[in-house]
């Protein structure tokens, strides 16, 4: 007696069929596993720079922080210099000193203001920002294709 099957196909013209083999799905696996520890690998390179520039970044911004500061305190000593000779009136030779310091300091002032524009350490930090921002998306997609990836697995 011949089951439901065989009938059906003798009954269509199907007389010879094909056995069900189990495909060997090692290679896939092998290689997908592959892909996957390449993944996690580039993840976790991404992660380290995710944190270097996050911290660069603000490394650049207490430097650009402190450098204005710092030339704001020279040219508020160097008021405070004019201001009192200005107000000292003639009394001769310390006045002088007082005039020439207050000189020197706005033009270091002056001088360190012409290298920040020529190096723009906010512009730096803004870089910095932007690097972060970008490597973090890229952490995101790894990690999204990661799961994706588990989650077909597991089907």
């Amino acid at each position: 007696m011949r089951n439901l099957g065989e009938e059906l196909n003798i009954r269509d013209g199907f007389i010879s069929t094909i056995p069900v083999e189990k495909i060997n799905d090692r290679s896939h696996n092998s290689s997908t596993n592959i892909v996957t520890t390449q993944l996690n690998a580039i993840l976790e390179a991404v992660a380290d720079r995710v944190e270097m520039h996050a911290n660069i970044g603000e490394q650049r911004d207490n430097w650009n922080t402190l450098l204005l500061n710092s030339i704001n305190m020279i040219t508020l000593t160097a008021a405070t210099m004019a201001g009192v000779v200005a107000t000292a009136g003639g009394i001769g030779m310390p006045l002088l000193a007082l005039k020439l310091s207050s000189t020197l300091l706005y033009s270091a002032a002056t001088g360190m203001l012409l290298i920040m524009n020529k190096i723009q350490p906010s512009q730096l930090a803004e870089e910095q920002r932007n690097a972060t921002r970008l490597f973090k998306q890229l952490q995101s997609q790894i990690q999204t294709l990661l799961s994706i990836e588990l989650q077909l697995k597991k089907m």
